[in-house]
């Protein structure tokens, strides 16, 4: 801990992975105090409660307050390092457009400002666990927005994530590797495990799929489920759209004995989009409803309870405990004619009725986060020899540079169970 005055301690932050932000116009963009300040303070937070401790009063900015009684201040200590977002597979240009958001990727200094000597030494005590733990920014549960102290170790980082999560996965990249390969490394194996990779071309005059070799089923919705229990968009074809969705080239019967909401585990948007073998797309909507209330929710988005994380070389997987909200959530989906329906209706009632006559598909009631990332393991390392099928001589190939991951499991408990 530096610094020119008792009060002020500075440290320096290295960056891990680009920041998605949205002031990337200013000259002067930086890590956003106004975003790090209140994880900081609930993390401080927490740590003491989880000793059993009470926070002092004098550490509050008032009493009962969440907020702690110290400045953050946060500047860039190089210039911005811009990277290129349509060359970012894990998040798309077109949203990033939306929402006018680009990438700047930099190391800075933070300094904390804080008069009380033992709320400082708290923090010192705890602040290299803390930027191990949280990432910034938008697009974080993919690994965004990452920095570490400078000093921190690749043993304290491992340490860390086992103590917080318990069992997780790990790959090493080459270092020699850029930070745009790394990310794609990412966007490859969380895709895989959640959607799965389709690149294959469907042959409308021959009514086939051209090139199935380059199709690796999704793990979440084809290959976690039991084997009599169909996913999300099974039942989207036998109870919803009811007519041929385009996908890939499998064999899937129409309808199932059971079917779940798997994919809504792994984060979820309020709507779906097909493209149907005629090019034209499905669009489906859902809703939340509880079937004993007759509450309707609109779901706006639920942030992926697995997180894909970068520090230096070596890349983390791991699933946070945010999982338990989506358990056992009754949806109800609306195709296009009967969302236009919904919209129309004045009284809740009508609305309650549309639900009530929907189709109606449930997430898992249980979800075991070893039992998942220890089967993806296996599933990642039985599948990778494909991706190297994707390659296409001299186009640009996102895929089959990740055939050489080898995929780890670190197993353990968090330490609160």
């Amino acid at each position: 801990m530096e610094s020119k005055y008792s009060f002020i301690h500075s440290y320096t932050l290295i960056a891990q992975t680009p920041l998605i932000h949205f002031q990337w116009r200013m000259k002067d963009a930086t890590l956003r105090a106004s975003e790090v300040k209140p994880k900081l303070d609930r993390f401080i937070i927490q740590s003491v409660e989880e000793k059993g401790d009470a926070v002092p009063e004098e550490w509050r900015t008032m009493k009962g307050a969440t907020s702690l009684d110290y400045q953050m201040q946060i500047r860039r200590t190089a210039s911005k390092d811009w990277i290129d977002i349509k060359k970012i597979k894990n998040y798309f240009a077109s949203k990033a457009d939306e929402e006018d958001k680009r990438i700047v990727f930099f190391d800075c200094q933070l300094d904390i400002i804080c008069h009380k000597e033992d709320l400082a030494a708290y923090i010192h005590k705890n602040l290299r666990k803390f930027f191990i733990l949280n990432v910034f920014g938008a697009r974080q549960s993919k690994g965004f927005g990452g920095f570490l102290l400078k000093g921190t170790t690749a043993g304290e980082v491992h340490s860390e994530i086992k103590h917080a999560y318990g069992t997780f996965l790990y790959v090493d990249t080459d270092e020699t590797e850029t930070m745009l390969q790394k990310l794609n490394h990412m966007f490859v194996l969380y895709t895989i495990m959640k959607n799965g990779i389709n690149r294959t071309s469907y042959n409308k005059d021959r009514g086939e799929y051209l090139f199935p070799e380059r199709y690796i089923k999704g793990y979440a919705v084809r290959e976690f489920l039991p084997e009599d229990t169909g996913s999300d968009k099974a039942f989207l074809k036998a109870k919803v759209v009811k007519e041929k969705l385009q996908g890939g080239p499998k064999n899937e019967p129409a309808e199932y004995e059971n079917y779940t909401f798997i994919r809504a585990m792994l984060g979820l948007a309020n709507g779906y989009m097909f493209r149907k073998p005629d090019g034209s797309i499905a669009k489906i909507r859902f809703y939340s409803f509880d079937e004993n209330t007759k509450e309707i929710n609109k779901i706006e988005k639920f942030r992926s309870p697995v997180s894909i994380r970068l520090y230096k070389n070596r890349i983390y997987i791991f699933v946070e405990d945010t999982y338990k909200q989506m358990l056992g959530k009754n949806f109800v989906f609306l195709d296009e004619e009967t969302f236009e329906r919904y919209k129309r209706c004045k009284e809740p009632e009508d609305k309650i009725k549309i639900c009530e006559a929907c189709p109606h598909l449930s997430t898992p009631k249980t979800f075991d986060p070893k039992k998942f990332l220890c089967g993806f393991a296996q599933y990642f390392e039985e599948n990778k020899g494909k991706l190297q099928k994707f390659y296409q001589g001299n186009k640009a190939d996102e895929f089959s540079g990740s055939a050489k991951l080898v995929l780890n499991v670190a197993e353990g408990a968090p330490a609160d169970e």
